[in-house]
């Protein structure tokens, strides 16, 4: 089963990545640090504001200081601006007693410290909120937000009013900066409007367990503060029901089971209340092959394979043919909106190729039940992309094959709005054959193509563990 699990009966059974509509400033301002001051430096303050004058002579003779020391310790206060002097005796001056106002007995006088922040910030165009800046690509799979009318009218007061507003939010959540309490806004000199764009946004999609068996979008970063971020994380909600998961066939159960033995999807099919759930999902494995939920390219997923994949490595199995990672992805329009599904490639590369199993090639095989318009969407994340062939595998299995090592098969369940994938990895030879029977190279290559790596550059691999 998943990982993504709560305590409340709700389980993780998909992620998402918006992209939310941006407009970035640029604000300069001065920002004040509180920090203890140090210990000589705190008493020469305080015996100073205590007597209010005294001349050098006496200060070094009460601590004991040689005239080069109490030097050093006058000249460093005075170059902050805490201590004045007429040239027979010192006292504080105006700032230096403004750090012993309001202070209880026994607090300690703290020095403010101004530093200078030119920042990008970064402004949905939504709910015109800060946001979190990343880099990254924008990608066609990813769930774009569209942008509410006029939104683009962001006035340059309006920024800097919110920046002070939000001040130690920011430090604390973009700055990531340890002691942002301790901040503070001195001025700010220059606020600019600059370029328009996207920033990402990440939620998780829930399967509530209860007697309805709903589905429901979490967004984490509006934990914090639910009615600020209502009106982005509405049109998050509203973006993502528009989406469908793959119709589901009888074929893709029957396929599944003879592919797999794993009977918990047609016993859900018969009974799926809330009890038989929670048998089917508590149970771990099946002939040491892990019984796996959610979506394929959730972490735990990808773990468990990864697992797989090294057990296989370790007992000996290399590559059939040329290394591939071969990716069957389901139908509808709600699987792989995320960076997710790239960041699996990554990982199951890796693995293989600490295994010996070098410049795997990266393919997928959408179904024809994907709309025309959004079959090309992973174009940047695989090398190849085809169509599948005819009287290929119905639209709600998913594979991921890597021929003659292991795969992954999911039956995507309807369940919910978009459905939940329910599946298991495995190294089982019988298995390997048969999915790799319907995958040739002949049959696949006599789909059609929609992307494929330009034929000069073709990627270097290795076909055999070193």
């Amino acid at each position: 089963m998943s990982a993504g699990k709560s305590g409340d009966g709700r389980l993780q059974i998909d992620t998402v990545d918006f992209q939310v509509p941006c407009r970035r400033f640029t604000i300069k301002a001065n920002v004040t640090r509180e920090r203890q001051m140090p210990v000589v430096d705190e008493f020469v303050l305080r015996l100073v504001q205590v007597v209010q004058n005294i001349s050098v002579e006496r200060l070094a003779g009460y601590f004991g200081f040689s005239g080069s020391e109490i030097e050093t310790v006058l000249l460093e206060l005075t170059n902050r601006g805490l201590l004045e002097s007429d040239d027979q005796e010192i006292s504080l001056s105006p700032k230096g007693q403004d750090l012993f106002k309001g202070l209880s007995e026994g607090e300690l006088p703290r020095l403010a410290a101004v530093e200078p922040w030119t920042e990008g910030v970064w402004f949905d165009l939504v709910s015109r909120n800060i946001m979190t800046p990343a880099r990254f690509r924008s990608l066609p799979n990813l769930l774009s937000i569209p942008e509410q009318p006029n939104a683009r009218q962001v006035p340059e007061s309006f920024a800097r009013a919110a920046f002070e507003q939000n001040f130690h939010e920011y430090a604390r959540r973009v700055r990531r900066h340890p002691d942002a309490d301790q901040l503070a806004i001195y001025s700010i000199s220059e606020v600019e409007a600059g370029i328009y764009g996207y920033q990402p946004m990440l939620a998780e999609c829930w399967l509530d367990r209860g007697t309805a068996l709903e589905t429901n979008l979490h967004l984490p970063f509006a934990d914090n503060d639910p009615a600020r971020f209502a009106l982005l994380s509405m049109a998050a909600v509203d973006v993502w029901a528009m989406l469908s998961g793959p119709e589901q066939s009888a074929s893709g159960l029957a396929d599944y089971e003879r592919l797999t033995g794993d009977d918990r999807p047609g016993r859900l099919r018969q009974s799926g209340d809330a009890s038989t759930w929670s048998q089917v999902l508590a149970q771990a494995d099946r002939e040491g092959d892990p019984l796996l939920f959610g979506a394929t390219y959730l972490d735990y997923n990808v773990g468990k394979f990864c697992a797989v994949i090294e057990s296989a490595l370790g007992a000996g199995r290399t590559a059939s043919g040329p290394p591939s990672i071969i990716w069957l992805r389901p139908g509808g329009t709600a699987w792989g909106r995320t960076f997710k599904v790239g960041e699996t490639l990554q990982r199951l590369g890796e693995t293989l190729s600490s295994g010996g199993v070098k410049d795997a090639q990266t393919i997928a095989i959408v179904p024809r039940a994907v709309p025309s318009g959004q079959r090309r969407h992973l174009k940047r994340v695989f090398d190849e992309g085809r169509i599948t062939p005819t009287g290929f595998y119905p639209a709600d299995l998913e594979i991921i094959l890597i021929p003659g090592i292991a795969a992954m098969v999911f039956l995507h369940m309807d369940v919910g709005r978009h459905g939940a994938p329910i599946g298991i990895a495995s190294r089982n030879e019988r298995m390997l054959r048969a999915l790799e029977r319907r995958f040739n190279e002949d049959r696949i290559s006599a789909s059609d193509t929609l992307w494929a790596l330009p034929a000069e550059t073709p990627p270097q691999r290795s076909a055999t563990k070193n």
